[in-house]
């Protein structure tokens, strides 16, 4: 895992045993859950996120990174879906199953986001597969920017190290 850094979290929500935690420290803007499918579905994680990003949803650009769950568009379409529905850009880099991206589109499609959606699914083989890319550098960065990060069960406890 790459990020070092203190999670100071509040819950916000809880529905169906889904807990959606919102990092409120000054170096990492975030939200968080513990489900992927079901916590980014919520509306009032979906909520908090663009409340996060402070603009209005037509002009938000959500980078959706399904490493975790192998590319797999059905669960794409899932995790993304309020956020399609608000009207927000919404735009996947797939990096896994052979799909080769180069240095400079993986570099334009994270600098280019408000939002990166992590999805959840196998940790391990995401955090893994970022760091033999150079995506692990790039989403630090994006982090570092200011951009929401975002995710459930993988997606939110990829951006620690214990």
């Amino acid at each position: 895992y790459f990020f070092k850094f203190l999670i100071v979290v509040t819950i916000i929500y809880r529905q169906f045993g889904v807990y959606a935690l919102r990092q409120i420290s000054t170096m990492v803007r975030g939200v968080f859950c513990g489900s992927g499918v079901e916590g980014l579905q919520n509306p009032t994680v979906f909520r908090e996120v663009l409340n996060l990003v402070g603009k209005p949803a037509a002009s938000v650009k959500v980078l959706y990174v399904g490493t975790a769950t192998y590319d797999i568009e059905t669960y794409e379409a899932s995790q993304c879906r309020r956020f399609v529905e608000a009207g927000c850009g919404v735009t996947a880099l797939r990096v896994t199953g052979g799909k080769e991206v180069t240095a400079g589109a993986m570099r334009e499609a994270v600098e280019g986001a408000d939002v990166v959606l992590v999805s959840g699914g196998n940790t391990l083989y995401a955090v893994q597969r970022w760091k033999a890319i150079g995506l692990d550098k790039l989403l630090a960065e994006a982090a570092g920017r200011g951009c929401v990060m975002t995710g459930g069960a993988a997606g939110a406890v990829c951006w620690v190290t214990a």
